[in-house]
């Protein structure tokens, strides 16, 4: 990031919040042109084809069958999820505002999908994450840190957290499958933290704006070889999509309340 601003390096793989960064305390300095993209759910999509609203991602993790099957699409974001035991959800506690007054497992306060984002979410809806006895007439939330998305998952199954908020879909694993086998069955999606850009390739705004086109361009063509797939994959890239800076408003709102209150 410093030597973008400095002018010493032209082209960066940025994370979606170090473009934030940019972009909020740095205005004018950089340009989005490419956001990577990753496997996503099979429910990240409809059947057209089409993203799937967050209303419909939830009903689709919690019927009957789902599995976290894999979409053949790529996905550009991904979301952090609220889950709660299926008999309290069946009792009522089936949305975020039921979340008030009870315990929940997080990862540390540095975590993207298990603290930071879903503080967003909670913060977005009169809410906040509270280390004390939790006043759910303020709308506190008891946040107890538990080291891996999987714990937090197997504390709600255990009954030493009352929800768990984890990247969607931690249940997803043999460290909880192998102990809870109806993982999926036993746990219900009650809310999705917003969404969770992946990382980009930005390049500095004083580059001319043919140039961008060619890198732009010269980075697609990579992700279609496999020798190009191949080195891109140290990063973790699998493919990229033409990215607009609108793509990260949500990036900048979070980048902003981390920098506000989680600093």
């Amino acid at each position: 990031m410093e030597g973008m601003l400095s002018g010493q390096i032209d082209v960066g793989f940025l994370t979606a919040q170090q473009y934030a960064y940019l972009t909020v305390d740095h205005p004018g300095s950089v340009n989005v042109i490419l956001t990577s993209v990753r496997n996503g759910l099979a429910v990240q999509y409809k059947s057209d084809g089409t993203m799937a609203s967050d209303a419909e991602i939830i009903a689709a993790m919690n019927a009957d069958g789902y599995d976290a099957a894999l979409a053949t699409e790529k996905v550009t974001s991904y979301n952090s999820i609220l889950l709660v035991r299926t008999a309290d959800y069946n009792a009522g506690f089936d949305s975020l505002a039921d979340l008030a007054g009870k315990t929940v497992a997080t990862q540390s306060t540095t975590s993207g999908s298990g603290y930071v984002y879903p503080a967003v979410l909670l913060d977005q809806n009169g809410m906040q994450f509270v280390t004390g006895t939790p006043n759910a007439a303020n709308g506190d939330v008891k946040a107890v840190q538990v080291s891996g998305h999987q714990n937090g998952v197997l504390a709600v199954l255990n009954q030493d957290a009352d929800a768990c908020f984890v990247y969607m879909d931690a249940r997803n694993s043999s460290s909880v499958l192998d102990l809870y086998p109806n993982a999926f069955s036993d746990l219900k999606v009650i809310a999705l933290s917003p969404a969770i850009y992946n990382d980009t390739i930005s390049v500095v705004s004083s580059m001319p704006q043919a140039l961008q086109e060619k890198i732009q361009a010269a980075f697609l063509d990579l992700a279609t070889t496999e020798a190009g797939l191949a080195a891109i994959s140290v990063y973790s890239h699998t493919g990229y999509k033409i990215a607009v800076d609108s793509d990260y408003a949500g990036e900048r709102t979070v980048y902003i309340f981390k920098r506000d209150n989680l600093s």
